[in-house]
C-alpha cells in the first residue's frame, strides 16, 4: 500500500535544495540574478547576444557556459537526456522541452513536430518523464490569430489549418501509443482560444480512460477560473478526463503593452495579489475534483507549494499519486523543486534544450521573465548567497575539525 503524505517540505533546507549544484554552477547562478536585478541590463544585452551566439569566440563560449548552460538542458535531446537522468537521482522528474521559438515556415514547423515526437518516445523510456509543445511551434501565428478572432479563412487556410489539426493528432495519438503524458502551453492572449480549441478536442479524443494529454491555463488572466471551471465540468458531463497544467503566466510585460497600444481592457488581473488569489482558488478546485482529472502546479511561488501540500496531506493523497505533479523551470526555483521531492511530493522539472544558435528568444524571454516579476530575481540571489556562505562555512569547520584530528593523532 502506497505510503501516505504526512509532512511539509521545508523549503529553507539549502543542503538539499542546491545539491544538484556544484559551487561554480552556484557561482554563474550568483552572477546571472544579479544581472537580472536591473532589467534595462537584459533588454540592452539582447542585441549583442544576438550577434555573439552566431559568431565563434568567446563572447559565444561565455553565453554557452552562462545563460545557455542555467536555463536549458543542451543543445540536443542527448544532451538532454543527461540532465534528466542527474534530475532522476534525486527523485526528480522532466518535462522535454524543444525550445526553439519563432520558426514559422513549412519546414521550420515540421521540424518542430519530428523534435516533439522524438521527445514524447524519449520520456515514455522513464516514469516521471513529460514533453511538451507550443502550438505557435507547429503552426503559423497569423492563422492563429485569426482563427482566435473567428475571422474566415480563405481556402488556403482552412488547408493549412486541416494540417495543424493533423500535426496535433500524430503528437498526440504517439503520446497515447507511448503511455507517455504531453502538455499544451498556453500562450498570448490573442492566439489562446484557437489553442483552447485544439487542445479540449485532444483532450475529448485521448483521454476517455486516463490523463494522456494536458492542457495550460494561465491564471494572470481574469477570465480563467470561469474557464476551467466549465472545463471541468464539462468533461465530466462528457465522461473524459482532462489534464490541467495552472501556470501564473508568461507574457506579462507583452500582454499590458498590446492592450495599451491597440486601446482594449487589459486580459490580467491589475496587480500580483489578484492573480495569486485566482491561482490558490483554481489548485483548490482542482484537487477537490482530483479523482476526475490530473493537476500540473506549474510554481515558483512558496505559498502556493505550501497551501497544495497541506492540501494533499489534508485530503490522505498517497505519496506515488500521479494525479497531482508540482513542477518549476531549470534554473529556477531549485529551492522547492528538490525539498518537495525529499518530502515525497511528485515533482518535475522543465528542461529546455535546443541550438544555442536559435534558442535566443526563448533565452530572453526567460530572463526577461525574472527580471519583471517582482521579487523573483532577489529570492533566487538571496537563497544563492546563501548556500554559497553554508558550503564556505561547512568547509572551514571540516578543515578546523582535520587540523584537531592531525593534532591528536600526533
Amino acid at each position: 500500500m502506497a505510503d501516505i503524505l504526512h509532512e511539509l517540505p521545508d523549503f529553507q533546507d539549502l543542503a538539499t535544495a542546491f545539491a544538484f549544484q556544484s559551487s561554480h554552477d552556484l557561482q554563474r547562478s550568483l552572477f546571472l540574478f544579479r544581472s537580472m536585478q536591473y532589467p534595462f541590463l537584459i533588454r540592452m544585452g539582447a542585441p549583442w547576444m544576438t550577434l555573439a551566439i552566431k559568431a565563434p569566440g568567446v563572447l559565444r563560449t561565455l553565453i554557452k557556459d552562462m545563460f545557455f548552460a542555467h536555463f536549458f538542458g543542451g543543445e540536443s535531446l542527448e544532451e538532454a537526456e543527461q540532465v534528466c537522468k542527474k534530475l532522476a537521482s534525486y527523485q526528480v522528474g522532466s518535462v522535454l522541452d524543444y525550445a526553439i521559438e519563432g520558426g514559422q515556415s513549412d519546414a521550420a514547423l515540421e521540424h518542430t513536430v519530428q523534435e516533439t515526437l522524438a521527445a514524447i518516445r524519449f520520456a515514455s523510456s522513464e516514469s516521471g518523464r513529460f514533453a511538451v509543445f507550443k502550438v505557435s511551434g507547429i503552426a503559423p501565428s497569423a492563422l492563429l490569430e485569426k482563427q482566435s478572432a473567428g475571422q474566415a479563412l480563405s481556402t488556403e487556410e482552412q488547408t493549412e489549418w486541416r494540417r495543424i489539426e493533423a500535426r496535433i493528432e500524430r503528437l498526440c495519438h504517439e503520446t497515447s501509443q507511448c503511455g507517455s503524458s504531453l502538455l499544451i502551453d498556453a500562450e498570448e492572449s490573442w492566439i489562446q482560444p484557437a489553442i483552447d480549441s485544439l487542445a479540449e478536442k485532444s483532450m475529448r479524443n485521448f483521454n476517455q480512460k486516463k490523463t494522456v494529454i494536458y492542457h495550460t491555463i494561465q491564471m494572470y488572466r481574469h477570465d480563467r477560473l470561469h474557464y476551467l471551471e466549465r472545463l471541468i465540468r464539462q468533461s465530466e458531463e462528457e465522461g473524459w478526463k482532462p489534464g490541467i497544467k495552472l501556470v501564473r503566466g508568461a507574457y506579462l510585460e507583452k500582454e499590458r503593452l498590446r492592450a495599451v497600444r491597440l486601446g482594449y481592457p487589459s486580459p490580467l488581473y491589475p496587480d500580483k495579489a489578484s492573480t495569486d488569489h485566482a491561482y490558490d482558488q483554481a489548485l483548490e478546485h482542482c484537487l477537490n475534483h482530483r479523482n476526475q482529472m490530473a493537476l500540473f502546479a506549474g510554481t515558483h511561488n512558496e505559498a502556493s507549494c505550501l497551501k497544495l501540500c497541506q492540501m494533499m496531506i489534508h485530503q490522505k493523497i498517497p505519496a506515488d499519486d500521479r494525479q497531482v505533479i508540482f513542477s518549476q523551470l531549470m534554473g529556477m526555483g531549485d529551492h522547492l523543486t528538490f525539498n518537495l521531492a525529499r518530502a515525497g511530493f511528485p515533482v518535475a522539472k522543465y528542461v529546455p534544450y535546443g541550438p544555442l544558435t536559435e534558442s535566443l528568444p526563448y533565452l530572453m524571454r526567460r530572463a526577461e521573465e525574472n527580471s519583471s516579476v517582482r521579487g523573483q530575481a532577489s529570492r533566487e540571489l538571496r537563497l544563492t548567497r546563501q548556500e554559497l556562505r553554508r558550503r564556505r562555512q561547512e568547509l572551514r569547520r571540516q578543515r578546523q575539525e582535520n587540523r584537531r584530528d592531525r593534532t591528536v593523532s600526533t
